[in-house]
């Protein structure tokens, strides 16, 4: 089970529930997720009684062993207990927004990065904000379209060869609101494009595996 902690609209908590949450598609920000991907929880009469999963209310997953993550909530809900609700990745807010104006950005990738958000925050408040600034330190020019800032962001990042990740955090200093930073950082490791794979016409025999 995860604990489950619902925000309202100005990212302050709501309360907290326990929930299973299959988290299996992501555990964070990734280069290959268009701002669609979504996971879902089922919560009880009780829980749904209290109006806490409204869309657009981002929500907070913490358990043992795993970063904490978080989404957005949005449809389809259900509306009779068991009820799942649908948690959609927080890149889904940069999905929803697009810049008013085609304009050019220059910098590294981290500081274009930073811009873009600045940007997105400016029409409505996000609670996402730039965190760790690394990722390549070429010096580069983006020309923004009125396509959403998630995906020119996530194209910018993966032609830099750099990592995004989204790290959500309550910040102590502002009442435990929950903020959502945006990492940019060195690519860890070498895609191969290769995957092993088990069972009949496999390239691999699988004979013990365990995860905690």
């Amino acid at each position: 089970m995860s604990r489950i902690i619902p925000f309202a609209l100005d990212n302050y908590s709501l309360g907290e529930c326990t929930a299973i949450c299959d988290r299996g598609w992501m555990v964070c920000g990734s280069n290959s997720t268009s701002g669609g991907g979504s996971t879902s929880i089922t919560v009880s009469r009780s829980v749904l009684r209290k109006g806490w999963f409204q869309p657009g209310r981002l929500v907070l997953v913490e358990r043992d062993r795993l970063p904490a993550w978080a989404g957005v909530v949005d449809t389809p809900i259900g509306l009779l207990a068991p009820a799942p609700i649908t948690l959609y990745n927080i890149e889904y807010l940069l999905k929803l927004r697009a810049p008013d104006e085609p304009m050019m950005l220059t910098g590294t990738v981290a500081t274009i990065a930073a811009k873009m958000i600045e940007l997105a925050n400016r029409q409505e408040e996000m609670y996402v904000r730039m965190g760790t600034m690394g990722g390549s330190s070429t010096y580069r020019e983006e020309t923004l379209d009125q396509r959403s800032f998630w995906e020119q962001l996530n194209a910018m990042v993966a032609r830099s060869g750099s990592e995004m990740v989204f790290r959500p955090r309550r910040e102590p200093s502002d009442g435990n609101r929950l903020y959502v930073y945006v990492d940019i950082l060195d690519r860890a490791g070498v895609d191969t494009d290769f995957l092993l794979h088990d069972g009949q016409g496999g390239n691999a025999k699988i004979t013990g595996a365990s995860m905690e």
